[in-house]
């Protein structure tokens, strides 16, 4: 009788425990693996960074972090499956001065029109995942243009211009990738100027974003943008100079504090003269192999500014628009002179002045626009959607409260600005 007790007993328990064990594995069933793991929240700001290369299939994920990492990252299609997947060994960048490193991985093979799903870790937590899209193979690009995100009173002026990215990518979801023409930081040297624009980035940790360096990011060098930000070494000079191309357009972009005086005395006459002689060759061969509908070019100096004071503008205009010319670019887009300007066609190629931070010019009067300006607007900061495909570029400026300041279209079929077709 005590041995029939024992084993009902025995069997309860058995049936119990296999009850147990059943539901809390349909709990971490209905939660996903990930609810297994820890969670890394970080005490900092990641400043996570996409960029993408030459071609779409191609992304570059960047991210802060110490000397002691985090450095892995894991991706997939399937989010749920991140815990199971191999990590990546990221590349290693010490940033300035003190315990400040940026971390690196190439992502190759991409699909098009496939979203993907990453997380940084230390290979025991991880953040919370992130993800990314790339653009399907369709006939259209669409793009977004920030000029000269630097602050104008102090770093705090960054939340605004993060608030006014953030606004932009949720009233255009539709964007596929973004375009900053240099001038990010006042002093290249400082980390809290860094710190303070790459905090307020997190929109780039899923648009991936294309820079270029303005003066502010180094006259005489500007190492440290080039530790920051990656850039695919198809062109010459370092990193300033390279391009990439979309469904629909080529850019090429070029670092334009190359012309200014301060450059040349660091580098040598001699020299210099040898790296000038290259970049003209190799801006040539941009232009000229390009295969795509439209050619872009970016450059922080402009063109036509509104004025030749404090610029390289007229060196450019002397070395590079020749090139720019006979080459057939369709679109400058430029920045410097911190207010919104869109040309008239100059011999074909519509020139494109943006400034998305806080700094106005002091030399606009509301007057005095140069004779070739067909659009200005001086009132705040502002942002270009840029829409390329078979026909036309269109090109709609927003200000920060997100209301249209500009629209203009090129192409064969267009050549009125968008006020006057319709």
């Amino acid at each position: 009788m005590r041995k029939k007790i024992v084993t009902g007993i025995l069997i309860a328990l058995l049936v119990f425990c296999t009850v147990i064990v059943a539901t809390m594995h349909m709990k971490k069933e209905a939660a996903g693996p990930a609810a297994a793991e820890a969670v890394w929240e970080p005490s900092e700001s990641r400043q996570v960074m996409l960029c993408m290369g030459e071609k779409k299939d191609t992304m570059f994920i960047s991210w802060r972090g110490d000397k002691d990492g985090p450095r892995l990252l894991r991706f997939s299609e399937d989010k749920y499956s991140l815990p199971v997947t191999v990590p990546v060994m990221a590349e290693k960048t010490k940033i300035l001065t003190g315990n400040h490193y940026r971390y690196k991985v190439r992502l190759t093979d991409l699909e098009a029109g496939k979203t993907y799903h990453y997380e940084i870790g230390d290979g025991v937590a991880y953040d919370v995942p992130r993800s990314f899209s790339v653009p399907d193979k369709d006939s259209e690009d669409v793009f977004v243009y920030l000029g000269d995100p630097q602050f104008d009173k102090s770093v705090a002026d960054y939340e605004a211009w993060g608030e006014l990215t953030r606004k932009m990518y949720e009233e255009h979801p539709e964007v596929e990738f973004a375009i900053i023409g240099g001038d990010m930081v006042n002093l290249p040297a400082r980390k809290d100027h860094w710190n303070g624009f790459l905090d307020n980035c997190d929109v780039f940790s899923e648009l991936p974003v294309q820079t270029i360096p303005g003066n502010h990011e180094g006259v005489t060098s500007n190492n440290t943008y080039k530790k920051i930000f990656h850039h695919l070494g198809n062109g010459p000079y370092g990193e300033a100079f390279y391009w990439f191309e979309t469904e629909q357009c080529r850019f090429i972009m070029v670092d334009s504090s190359f012309l200014t005086k301060a450059r040349q005395m660091t580098v040598g006459k001699a020299l210099w003269n040898v790296h000038d002689q290259e970049i003209k060759a190799w801006l040539k061969d941009s232009l000229a192999e390009s295969s795509k509908r439209w050619n872009i070019v970016v450059t922080h100096h402009p063109v036509y500014g509104m004025h030749d004071v404090f610029t390289v503008s007229k060196d450019i205009r002397e070395k590079w628009l020749p090139i720019i010319k006979d080459g057939g670019a369709d679109l400058v887009l430029c920045g410097h002179q911190h207010v919104y300007m869109r040309t008239r066609p100059i011999d074909g190629t519509v020139y494109v002045m943006g400034v998305s931070g806080p700094k106005r010019s002091n030399y606009y009067t509301g007057s005095n626009a140069p004779v070739y300006a067909e659009a200005m607007y001086a009132s705040g900061p502002n942002y270009q959607i840029i829409r390329a495909n078979d026909d036309q570029l269109e090109i709609v400026s927003y200000n920060e409260k997100g209301s249209i300041i500009d629209a203009a279209r090129i192409g064969d079929s267009f050549k009125l600005p968008y006020s006057q077709i319709f």
